[in-house]
């Protein structure tokens, strides 16, 4: 089970996918979670895998349903509706305390 939602597992029926490195990242399941970015709370689809070293990849349905602008030229990023809050981009988000991700229960 996820931790902090109540939203089921359901099978993963759908393509291959591959992460950043170009191998399959093993998809096994879909669940519903929570991404707080920025202050703002969405709750959105997720897909679980067994073979993805990083905590979460957002993808351009994230981003478009949160209105994420990144800027990769300046290495920044914004949610459309506050333009004038932006953030750096770069790996250590989680440490900023600038975005939550669910933990998976073992």
């Amino acid at each position: 089970r996820i931790i902090g939602t109540n939203s089921p597992i359901t099978p993963y029926d759908g393509p291959e996918i591959q992460g950043p490195e170009g191998s399959s990242i093993g998809p096994e399941g879909r669940v519903f979670v929570q991404i707080t970015l920025a202050g703002i709370a969405i709750r959105h689809p997720a897909v679980l895998a067994k073979n993805f070293d990083h905590l979460i990849l957002l993808g351009n349905d994230y981003m478009k349903s949160s209105g994420l602008v990144l800027d990769l030229q300046d290495n920044k990023m914004w949610l459309r509706t506050d333009p004038d809050r932006q953030y750096s981009i770069s790996s250590d988000l989680t440490q900023a305390g600038r975005i939550d991700v669910p933990v998976m229960s073992t």
